[in-house]
């Protein structure tokens, strides 16, 4: 009398090619939602202009998303090379998007509070070394110069 794992382990052994295509089957699926969630956040960061604030990871994110739908192709066909460039598109392209908003919040504050000349222009250096940072593609930098600049604001407005 047989028991049901020595059936499997039977069948296994006979067809072993069948056991190893279903074991790949099940493993690898199209990654549509990865794809799409690197869709969004890219367009998210061009929304947020991170082609100007965060050059360099909105251009890693575009090439990324790229690399995933180019790994899609018949000819190259890789689910999974395709979903890890997806998530690290998504990943970049979030990191673009989240620069470029911080950019564009201090550029708001520095004109819409009455701050002194000096203040003003201290405040403008920063952002403009943060902006050096970031192209040169130093995110801790230019996060740490915005914030600079934040603080100089925020402590420096001039009373009506």
């Amino acid at each position: 009398m047989f028991h049901a794992p020595h059936r499997l382990c039977m069948c296994l052994q006979s067809y072993p090619l069948v056991f190893f295509f279903l074991l790949l089957v099940g493993c690898a699926s199209y990654p549509t939602q990865e794809l799409s969630n690197a869709r969004q956040a890219l367009k998210a960061a061009q929304d947020a202009d991170a082609a100007h604030h965060a050059p360099i990871h909105l251009n890693k994110a575009t090439e990324l998303l790229s690399n995933a739908e180019h790994a899609l192709e018949p000819k190259d066909l890789s689910y999974a090379r395709a979903r890890n460039n997806a998530l690290a598109s998504k990943t970049e392209a979030i990191k673009a998007r989240k620069l470029s908003l911080a950019f564009a919040l201090t550029i708001k504050e520095l004109n819409d509070r009455p701050l002194s000349i000096p203040v003003h222009n201290e405040a403008s250096q920063l952002l403009e070394q943060a902006k050096d940072a970031a192209q040169s593609g130093d995110d801790i930098l230019a996060s740490s110069l915005i914030s600079q600049a934040r603080t100089v604001i925020q402590t420096n407005i001039k009373e009506p």
